[in-house]
């Protein structure tokens, strides 16, 4: 491990050095393909026209920071050559929307990289990035955790980049990654919805609270197509049901009409739509670990990695010290990170 990757907290067995030069090749042939691929993208159809290739253009700058924080996610769940040598290793990529962390994994040598996300559009775009830059996904799974259910038992390490935080139900997501994990497989999912860190606690409950004015009358308008609650008792119950799908929320009017009882929200300011897509929910990590842990991984939380990338020599100063202190310190690391992480072993 050289001095750029001496203070990533990567395992003993991985080469640190040869996934940061992999996230600065793979920053070259975005920056060396970029017309092609935001002409490509803008083919796609879209609400608006050339909407794909407006948004990865501007996905690109500092592109390495993300790049970098996804080596790091990749080489927590590497595992040891003697259990799989890294041509033969396979890795999905749960909730991996524009598929970068599948392609830099496919860069540094992964033998085969499965891509899986619900949203049909963002796949589209993902393949057809990962294709011009010859870094095709071995298999592309467009839907919910429900699909890791039906899928084989097969992966060596899975990974997840702000992704746990918006899924409706982190235990079933949980136990379907744990479907496809055979005995002894790594995995790593990072957060950053961190609530041990002041400043992301501070601006995602804004966040949370201005999604939550919007939210109400949504919650509000199916309460009353249910009937038979007035003003009052609807205002209230609309305020309870916070954090419910449309699937829960119609059960819980169901159960108030029937014998008057009033959810009581987990969180005071996580919300979610009525879809069930959490807007950045704050987890406590230890909880996220022990919802791992009843899916049948051994789980720990980890401090995270912050991609100092090609930011300006102050804000790379920042990062670089947060890391530094980060390495030093698990419970400072935490607090100062934005990111979080929890890596598990299948059992």
């Amino acid at each position: 491990m050289n001095q750029r990757t001496s203070n990533i907290p990567f395992p003993s067995h991985v080469d640190g050095q040869a996934l940061f030069l992999a996230a600065e090749r793979l920053e070259t042939k975005l920056y060396a393909r970029l017309p092609e691929i935001t002409a490509r993208l803008s083919e796609i159809d879209a609400p608006v026209p050339g909407y794909w290739g407006e948004w990865f253009r501007r996905k690109m700058p500092n592109v390495l920071s993300y790049l970098q924080v996804y080596a790091y996610i990749v080489g927590q769940t590497l595992p040891e050559k003697t259990a799989a040598p890294i041509g033969q290793t396979r890795l999905l990529d749960y909730g991996a929307g524009w598929g970068l962390m599948g392609m830099l994994a496919k860069e540094v040598g992964i033998g085969s990289v499965v891509y899986c996300d619900n949203n049909q559009g963002t796949a589209r775009a993902a393949k057809v990035v990962s294709e011009i830059l010859d870094l095709p996904f071995d298999d592309i799974i467009v839907g919910d955790e429900t699909l890791l259910f039906n899928y084989p038992r097969c992966f060596d390490c899975v990974v997840s980049s702000d992704v746990i935080e918006h899924v409706y139900n982190p235990d079933r997501v949980f136990f379907a990654v744990a479907n496809v994990c055979r005995s002894g497989t790594k995995v790593f999912h990072q957060t950053g919805a961190n609530p041990l860190n002041y400043s992301q606690r501070t601006s995602l409950t804004r966040l949370h609270m201005e999604q939550e004015a919007k939210l109400l009358k949504e919650r509000r308008k199916v309460i009353f197509l249910a009937g038979g609650i007035d003003d009052e008792k609807a205002d209230m119950l609309a305020s309870a049901t916070r954090g419910l799908d449309q699937g829960d929320l119609e059960a819980a009017i169901a159960r108030f009409k029937n014998d008057g009882v009033v959810p009581i929200p987990s969180h005071p300011t996580n919300t979610c739509d009525l879809t069930g897509y959490w807007f950045e929910r704050l987890m406590d990590p230890w909880d996220v670990a022990s919802k791992m842990e009843a899916a049948g991984f051994d789980a720990e939380v980890r401090q995270c990695f912050w991609g100092p990338g090609r930011s300006g020599l102050g804000k790379r100063m920042v990062k670089t010290s947060i890391n530094l202190l980060s390495r030093l310190s698990k419970s400072l690391g935490l607090r100062l990170s934005f990111y979080y992480g929890v890596a598990g072993t299948k059992r």
